[in-house]
């Protein structure tokens, strides 16, 4: 899965000669904290937040004679819309950030996408949700467990997390696929749902 199959596409953002004062009335409008800060061309070129705008003061005069280029955060990170989701995750948990701007392949602005984003993808992508059975199989050989529940359920997903296999799998005999795996490897948690 992709970022741009995640991302917000109906991103607001401000230019960076836009006021401050047009810039803190534009997120209270839209409710937003962070915006992207796109230069001419619409490429990002920082990062305004709305607590840092409001820390400047709420003079009349300094609101509307600062421009947000002189206060926003330079030092952002961004992703290219065709990274990888997983990527997309480790980007933010390294760099402690829960909002990217989100470029094509020409760097203009594209989306941003959230930290909640990331999570509602990776849910979809492991089909945390939903229908169907979840076992844990204390073994990595996700391949043969694959073919053991695949002669009898429709596999949703299967993944290998520190030495355990998960598999989301959809059967009419669940229980009896959990026996057939159990009897060659070790079940560690089940539930049907």
């Amino acid at each position: 899965m992709f970022v741009k199959d995640r991302m917000n596409k109906n991103t607001i953002s401000v230019n960076e000669n836009t006021t401050l004062a047009k810039t803190l009335a534009l997120m209270k409008e839209s409710k937003h904290k962070r915006l992207p800060v796109t230069d001419d061309g619409g490429r990002p070129v920082g990062v305004a937040n709305r607590y840092e705008i409001e820390a400047v003061g709420t003079s009349g005069l300094v609101l509307s004679g600062t421009k947000i280029r002189d206060i926003m955060s330079a030092r952002f990170f961004k992703v290219n819309e065709n990274t990888l989701l997983e990527d997309c995750a480790l980007v933010m948990k390294d760099n402690k950030v829960a909002f990217l701007p989100v470029v094509d392949n020409d760097n203009v602005l594209s989306g941003v996408i959230t930290s909640f984003d990331v999570l509602k993808g990776l849910m979809r992508l492991i089909d945390i949700s939903g229908e169907g059975c979840r076992m844990m199989v204390n073994s990595p050989d996700a391949a043969g467990i694959a073919s053991i529940v695949g002669r009898g359920g429709n596999i949703r997903s299967i993944f290998i997390d520190d030495g355990v296999t998960v598999v989301k799998f959809y059967a009419q005999n669940a229980s009896e696929i959990k026996d057939r795996v159990n009897s060659q490897y070790d079940v560690i948690y089940f539930v049907e749902k």
